[in-house]
């Protein structure tokens, strides 16, 4: 949990323009909420990745919460442990362990999994627009039994630098 707490903190003050080149996934991401459903949300995504390894960085809010996620997982399929943290509208923090797993599934596509207790409870299935300028993220959400509950396109679009 330490180790995911520096990671998200450290995510958070990094500048745009110190991100690693290269990758068409690096940088930072803001939720078109317009294309994504609608809705008064907020997201960013802050991604960096060298070589086999991503730096991930969730930034959500609305309806008066907020939630951050951040991790660093290399794309091998290999779980990695993290915490995501939530404030509630009258500002009680939760945090829940999980695991993420990541894997390459092309040179611009990327696979997310997201394991509570040893099982998938979130799947996101990202892929770059052809202009390398937009995130769609197919966003698939498990109950304890193993069956879809909620699926959504969230479509997010890159940031100046």
């Amino acid at each position: 949990m330490r180790r995911a707490g520096l990671v998200l903190a450290a995510a958070l003050l990094l500048p745009a323009a110190s991100q690693a080149q290269g990758d068409p996934f690096n940088g930072v991401w803001a939720l078109d909420a317009a294309q994504s459903g609608g809705g008064n949300v907020r997201q960013q995504l802050t991604i960096t990745v060298r070589g086999e390894e991503e730096t991930y960085v969730s930034d959500w809010s609305g309806q008066g919460q907020r939630s951050l996620l951040g991790f660093v997982v290399r794309y091998d399929g290999v779980p990695v442990a993290t915490t995501s943290f939530s404030l509630s509208p009258d500002g009680i923090v939760k945090a829940q362990p999980m695991q993420v797993v990541a894997r390459r599934t092309g040179a611009t596509r990327r696979l997310i999994e997201h394991l509570v207790g040893g099982r998938v409870v979130r799947r996101l299935e990202r892929s770059l627009t052809g202009d390398g300028q937009s995130i769609v993220s197919a966003l698939t959400d498990f109950d304890a039994d193993g069956q879809q509950t909620r699926t959504a396109r969230l479509v997010f679009v890159k940031q100046p630098r």
